[in-house]
């Protein structure tokens, strides 16, 4: 990567049938733009002959040969392209078959019996075949007898496309499918579906991790209906009894949210909104909650969730400043920030895209006494003379009283060196001293 990396939007089918097929998959970027150049691999996980590999044209689209000889095998997509996050997606194998739908098409708000029958390609009926109708108001599931069908009543409320599809008993994958047309609903007046995150002032997009709202509203005189929202590890709804209804969404992943409002008697209505990452930055300064001192040296960690370990550590300048090297994707951050002789400070950092400026105080730590007294020698006046306790980087000094008395109040749990020193005399050094004490003298 030479960049910040976006997501890329895949659509592929989720079929890969036996024997030699075209495969294509279609690459996006954030803005529904076609990507050009994107690597493209289709991999059987048993059948390692399932293999085709290819790049995207103009359209974004490219299509690749695949042979598949192993039914039920998983088949991984992957899609990667420069300044990308990669892709990682799957299909599986499936034996192709027919599937005969007697009445393909129902009344809204009629339950009507559907009689589904299943044939292999030699035309004979495959018994043990689990089917399924779903639809936003329909889940049916019945099994084939020896003569392949099975009769179904469907009762469907909103006027909608129903999928139907079909596996084997005991099995995840699936053979084949089909659709019902539900007919004869009204459509909604003026109805409208909109999304935002307003901790981020975004519209008509949501973030991973961050809570976003989702709002349907229809006439007054469409009172009474549910909204429904999925995808991106959001699967919720949500009845009212009035004519608008808004709904709190957390997705975890990036992809699309659809949004459908359901009516009875009325067609559905539906919204999709893309979910992607935002990013920002972090910097800001650290200073001293009683002085307003700016604080060089001070250890920054920024921790995301509930990992033990920063994702990153920086400390601050001698003009107290810092700043995190990379951007990061919003949400809840914490961090923790270290320097000797202060207390440390935790706080939750919340991050909006683009820039983003802490100012951190620090809360000066306990401090004990070092106390002494200084003798120059051959002289009465023991005044003007400096003291001066270093710990590392850390220096701290005091003058003594003008009688040869001192006192330097300092940070416990470190060992320091403290010397005594005034123009025209030679220093006083002593090594390894610890706080409290009160008898280090010096001539």
């Amino acid at each position: 990567w030479t960049d910040i990396p976006e997501s890329l939007y895949v659509a592929h089918p989720s079929v890969v049938p036996i024997g030699t097929s075209n495969f294509t998959v279609t690459v996006t970027d954030g803005m529904a733009a076609p990507v050009e150049g994107a690597k493209v691999c289709v991999m059987g996980r048993q059948d390692t002959s399932l293999y085709a590999v290819g790049e995207t044209d103009a359209s974004g689209s490219a299509t690749l040969l695949t042979t598949a000889v192993i039914p039920g095998d998983s088949v991984y997509i992957t899609v990667t392209g420069h300044n990308y996050i990669p892709y990682k997606g799957n299909a599986i194998t499936i034996v192709p078959c027919s599937i005969v739908i007697d009445p393909d098409e129902i009344q809204c708000g009629v339950s009507t019996d559907v009689s589904i029958s299943i044939y292999d390609t030699l035309n004979d009926p495959i018994e043990d075949i689990v089917l399924t109708i779903d639809g936003v108001g329909v889940g049916e599931v019945d099994t084939t007898d020896a003569t392949g069908s099975c009769v179904i009543p469907v009762y469907a409320p909103y006027g909608e496309v129903l999928e139907v599809r079909a596996r084997p008993v005991g099995e995840e994958w699936y053979i084949g499918g089909d659709s019902i047309m539900v007919i004869g609903g009204e459509e909604l007046t003026n109805p409208d579906i909109l999304a935002e995150v307003p901790v981020l002032s975004l519209s008509d997009t949501l973030v991973p991790g961050i809570e976003g709202t989702i709002t349907a509203l229809l006439s007054s005189v469409e009172s009474g209906f549910t909204l429904y929202v999925s995808g991106c590890g959001v699967d919720t709804f949500s009845f009212t009894p009035s004519s608008s209804v808004a709904l709190g969404v957390t997705p975890s992943v990036t992809g699309d949210i659809v949004a459908t409002v359901g009516k009875e008697g009325y067609n559905l209505y539906c919204g999709e909104f893309p979910v992607v990452d935002i990013y920002g930055t972090i910097s800001g300064t650290v200073r001293d909650s009683i002085t307003s001192d700016l604080l060089g040296g001070a250890s920054v960690q920024i921790y995301r969730g509930e990992s033990p370990e920063p994702i990153f550590e920086v400390f601050t300048d001698d003009s107290g400043e810092f700043t995190i090297p990379d951007s990061l994707k919003v949400g809840s951050f914490l961090a923790k920030v270290m320097s000797f002789g202060y207390e440390d400070h935790t706080d939750t950092l919340f991050l909006l895209r683009g820039p983003n400026t802490y100012e951190i105080e620090m809360v000066p730590g306990e401090m004990l006494m070092l106390s002494g007294v200084i003798n120059l020698r051959d002289r009465g006046d023991n005044s003007g003379v400096t003291v001066e306790a270093r710990y590392g980087d850390y220096t701290f000094s005091t003058t003594d009283d003008g009688r040869g008395n001192y006192t330097l109040n300092l940070p416990p749990g470190a060992l320091y060196t403290v010397r005594a020193y005034r123009k025209g005399y030679t220093e006083d050094v002593k090594e390894d001293v610890s706080v409290p004490q009160s008898d280090v003298d010096f001539t």
